[in-house]
């Protein structure tokens, strides 16, 4: 669906004699999928398909959802993991990012505000609809939460001068 790389080199830390970086990968993740929860403010782009895509551009709303990085084709979860532990990598690992799912996209800013007295807040539709955005990223970060017994998260924050794809494969290499 979108771009490819090949998975970077192989962390000093995992061929470290007795190092097992995977040892704790719960059953549910044992596989070639990473799946990533994403936020981000790159305007929506046509695709002949009709499938989301994101690009340079930004937009002056957040995107929340889901997308899927492929390592290795095909390959088997005992595949991926004895590559990325091997010092010298013998098995060609490319990664391909998956098709995006836009769950919710929040209310464009600045948000449109309504006079009380001297006072200025959000109109009521604008902050229903903000509120809508927190819940769905809530359940999204939660539903991933548990999947897992370590209860954390890893918030990724890519550079100005990339696209999606490419923030979402280099986000899914430290998995």
């Amino acid at each position: 669906v979108g771009c490819h790389h090949e998975l970077m080199k192989t962390p000093l830390v995992y061929t470290t004699e007795g190092a097992d970086a995977f040892a704790d990968v719960p059953p549910v993740r044992q596989g070639n999928d990473v799946v990533l929860v994403y936020a981000t403010d790159r305007a929506r782009e046509p695709d002949k398909d009709g499938a989301v895509r994101y690009g340079y551009d930004r937009s002056s709303s957040l995107a929340i959802g889901e997308v899927a990085v492929n390592i290795g084709g095909d390959a088997d979860w005992d595949t991926v993991v004895q590559a990325s532990e091997q010092r010298r990598r013998t098995t060609k690992l490319n990664m391909t990012v998956g098709p995006i799912q836009e769950i919710h996209r929040f209310p464009a800013t600045p948000a449109p505000v309504r006079l009380i007295g001297v006072d200025r807040e959000p109109t009521e539709a604008w902050t229903a609809e903000y509120a809508a955005g927190e819940r769905e990223l809530h359940a999204l970060v939660s539903k991933q939460l548990a999947e897992t017994p370590c209860k954390e998260a890893f918030l990724y924050v890519h550079g100005f001068a990339n696209d999606f794809d490419d923030a979402a494969l280099t986000w899914a290499e430290t998995w």
